[in-house]
């Protein structure tokens, strides 16, 4: 393959690439080893047209505490001097995604700068997947996916056995991007929420996979705008409310800043106490990371 001149690779080739490598790349963290040079070079598909990530030997080197040659523009920001971080799993995930981006743009830029924000946005229609490439190509490292498994389970949605959630994301549809920005910033507290669109598979049902969520989540939030609730949110919550009854888990309703001045709520919400992020003064963000966690944020 000639990575100079390919066009612009469809984004469903990249997402069998980004699974490919991630694979791979997964196998050697499970080892606790980095591979250290993901990149676009490393990158090639067999004479079956599978894809494959060579250089998994170099893991050992870095292992021993070598930093072998990277491809400039897959290299972590937190790699560049002249505050240079040593090199780790999630230096892995941000290569990953920093080479299934050079794919999907057509080109391979050759430069000796830190690489430029890849705005996967602009690059990916799939929201499961661009959410998990945006992800990794996070500067604050603290905010990328640990290990390539973690990354794969996000694009693929096969969660491990052990995969728990913190907070089920109950809206309406008409919510979505104000809930989309909620649900990364309670990602910026350690906290995993369940947000349909990044973890339901498009084109398979998505009632076996709510309901198994549904029976191992830990809390849930249920958020009211100017729209009320969705059709599908009344059935979502009559499950809820049966794990809440059975378990003690919270259901917490959150009235977003579109909601209006007195809300109708549904009556077995009525009776709990809420969060209301139209009170600003009132922190409601650390409001709802403490009615999911049960602990007050320091903040």
């Amino acid at each position: 393959m000639d990575r100079e001149r390919d066009p612009q690779m469809p984004e469903s080739e990249c997402r069998r690439m980004l699974i490919a490598i991630a694979a791979g790349t997964a196998a050697l963290h499970n080892g606790g080893l980095i591979h250290g040079s993901i990149s676009p070079h490393s990158v090639f598909r067999d004479h079956e047209g599978e894809w494959r990530l060579g250089g998994q030997g170099l893991g050992l080197l870095v292992a021993a505490g070598c930093n072998p040659y990277m491809f400039p523009r897959a290299i972590p920001p937190e790699l560049f001097p002249p505050n240079a971080q040593s090199t780790s799993m999630r230096s892995d995930v941000f290569s990953i995604a920093a080479t299934v981006c050079c794919f999907r743009q057509g080109a391979v830029p050759r430069n000796s700068a830190p690489p430029a924000a890849v705005d996967a946005r602009a690059l990916f229609e799939e929201p499961r997947l661009r959410f998990a490439l945006e992800r990794a190509l996070s500067s604050d490292v603290s905010l990328r996916q640990k290990t390539a498994a973690e990354l794969l389970a996000e694009v693929t949605g096969e969660e491990s056995p052990a995969t728990e959630f913190d907070v089920f994301m109950c809206h309406n549809a008409a919510d979505k991007p104000i809930i989309r920005k909620l649900a990364q910033q309670l990602k910026e507290f350690g906290l995993n929420p369940w947000l349909d669109e990044w973890q339901l598979q498009p084109g398979v049902p998505w009632q076996p996979a709510l309901e198994r969520q549904i029976e191992k989540i830990k809390s849930a939030a249920v958020f009211v705008g100017d729209r009320g609730l969705g059709p599908w949110q009344n059935l979502e919550q009559a499950a809820l409310l049966r794990q809440f009854v059975a378990r003690g888990c919270p259901v917490i309703p959150v009235l977003l800043p579109t909601a209006g001045e007195v809300p109708q709520l549904p009556l077995f919400l009525q009776g709990m106490t809420w969060v209301d992020f139209r009170q600003r003064d009132a922190d409601p963000l650390a409001r709802l990371v403490w009615g999911i966690t049960g602990t007050r944020p320091s903040r």
